[in-house]
């Protein structure tokens, strides 16, 4: 599933659609991912048969829009599926002054996958890098350079990290 479940918590404010007689979390799974409505960020499969789908991913929540898990579960939409993993490649540069990267610590590429692809850290990320940097540390830069449109962007080898398009 393209879903990560969270158990523990779960949405206090009304979902953005909600559907009757849901009976699985792969059928709340599959109208979330075939949402003609909105880009489904995750949805809510509960033990009333009701499936609700939300525009907002679980990191992008605040602490006051979650709630002990009642009745529900959550699953967010695992960013990674979104992007085609280039093992052992980074980027040669990180593009002109017409692109912009910024890089942080993560604990894996699924986080550093939801970064780029909720826009939080920088609007218009179009493909990021992760590349071990010490024993189990993580360095993530997501960039609005993407050498799959731009030719001026070339894609080199390194034994340390991976890039993602």
């Amino acid at each position: 599933m393209d879903y990560t479940r969270n158990s523990a918590e779960v949405f206090t404010t009304k979902a953005d659609k909600r559907l009757p007689n849901v009976n699985s979390n792969e059928m709340c799974a599959r109208a979330c991912t075939t949402n003609p409505d909105f880009r489904c960020e995750s949805f809510e499969i509960c033990d009333d048969g009701y499936c609700n789908l939300r525009k907002t991913h679980l990191i992008q929540a605040k602490p006051s829009d979650l709630t002990n898990a009642t009745g529900c579960t959550h699953y967010s939409r695992n960013h990674l599926y979104d992007y085609v993993e280039r093992d052992y490649k980074t980027l040669n540069s990180f593009g002109d002054s017409s692109t912009s990267s910024h890089s942080v610590p993560v604990e894996s590429a699924q986080e550093c996958a939801n970064l780029c692809s909720v826009g939080e850290l920088l609007p218009s990320c179009a493909s990021f890098v992760t590349c071990g940097i010490d024993r189990g540390s993580i360095e993530c830069t997501v960039t609005t350079a993407d050498p799959t449109v731009s030719k001026d962007i070339g894609i080199i080898s390194d034994e340390h990290c991976n890039l993602y398009t």
